[in-house]
């Protein structure tokens, strides 16, 4: 999402994942729910060409989307580097927000 900060891409994520939650997939007479997890990073804009920032962000965004899964699946996780510390962030199941810290 270009022009887009971590924090606003994580709300249109969590829109579009709820979207697609409350709308059942549907094949002839069969409904079934479907649900994603989706993972994000932010781009702090130092990069040299686009490639480069694809070869840092993807890995950063794709471990984000993972975490969500062991979490429960159904999620939007954000990838956070801050200040020297790296750790996920997202809104459970229960609507608290949570954090875990990320050991490199």
């Amino acid at each position: 999402m270009p022009d887009t900060g971590i924090d606003e891409a994580y709300e249109k994520m969590q829109k579009l994942r709820q979207d697609i939650k409350e709308k059942p997939a549907k094949m002839g007479n069969l409904q079934f729910p479907v649900t994603f997890t989706a993972g994000i990073a932010e781009n702090d804009g130092d990069f040299v060409n686009a490639e480069t920032e694809f070869d840092i962000k993807l890995p950063k965004s794709d471990s984000a989307m993972y975490f969500g899964k062991t979490q429960g699946r159904d999620l939007v996780v954000k990838y956070i580097e801050n200040d020297g510390s790296k750790y996920y962030f997202w809104q459970g199941k229960d609507g608290n927000n949570c954090t875990q810290t990320i050991n490199s």
